[in-house]
């Protein structure tokens, strides 16, 4: 691993730590995905995942144990490629919102988005824009209610060996993304944040492994406080 690779991750893990925050929340994301090819450019996944806390404070306080899960997600989709820069997608996310509570809502999310991408020598940047139509049950029994959310990702990615990745290499993949739900009042002051850093290995062409960082963060009142969720997120990808 050559150390400027080293530089960039430990800058960007340390922008993200030297944040403020009033609320955290400590939790691990642990996601599945399969994929695989219907013809040169139509291909289909299909991902399962998860969202778990473990530990929590307010400011000023000690952690203490908050252990849930608050999200099962099931979700297959569709990708098409628009020759070698535009690529565009759209699937189904089928949500079981906090499943062991006793009153666990649903939460049907079908979502489109069109995805940009730039390739400078080894670095790949991408540019992604979605578009979420949410149609949430908060508790058993309730009504739905649907809200629509529009995301905005910019990503880098590249091999930490050489100029292009190859068998049994690690790799690096980073992003920031940025949320606006509709029609929340003050959905620009209400966005959410996220980040992430992630170190990635790939076994051969159709497994690779993701472990790394991801925060989110937001104002969670009209004060302007901020609430911060630090998770531990893995990603198993297979290609079928």
């Amino acid at each position: 691993m050559r150390k400027k690779h080293l530089f960039l991750l430990t800058m960007l893990l340390s922008g993200i730590c030297l944040s403020a925050q009033d609320e955290l929340v400590l939790g691990y994301l642990p996601n599945i995905q399969v994929e695989g090819s219907l013809s040169d450019r139509v291909g289909y996944f299909f991902q399962s995942g998860s969202e778990l806390t473990f530990w929590g404070k307010t400011d000023g306080e000690a952690l203490r144990s908050t252990a849930n899960v608050l999200n099962l997600d099931l979700a297959p989709g569709i990708t098409f490629d628009l020759g070698t820069k535009w690529n565009m997608a759209a699937a189904f996310v089928a949500r079981r919102r906090n499943p062991f509570s006793g009153k666990a809502g649903t939460e049907l999310r079908p979502w489109q988005q069109a995805t940009y991408i730039l390739r400078l020598g080894k670095y790949r940047l991408r540019n992604r824009l979605r578009a979420e139509q949410r149609f949430v049950q908060k508790e058993r029994g309730g009504d739905f209610q649907l809200n629509h959310r529009f995301r905005y990702r910019i990503s880098v990615d590249f091999p930490l060996n050489g100029d292009r990745l190859d068998d049994k290499e690690f790799y690096f993949n980073g992003s920031a993304e940025w949320l606006f739900t509709l029609p929340r009042e003050q959905f620009f002051f209400y966005r959410n944040q996220r980040g992430s850093a992630s170190l990635g290995y790939q076994f051969n062409k159709k497994n690779r492994l993701e472990t790394g960082i991801e925060l989110r963060s937001q104002n969670i009142n009209e004060v302007g406080d901020v609430g911060q969720t630090w998770f531990l997120r893995t990603t198993f990808v297979k290609k079928l």
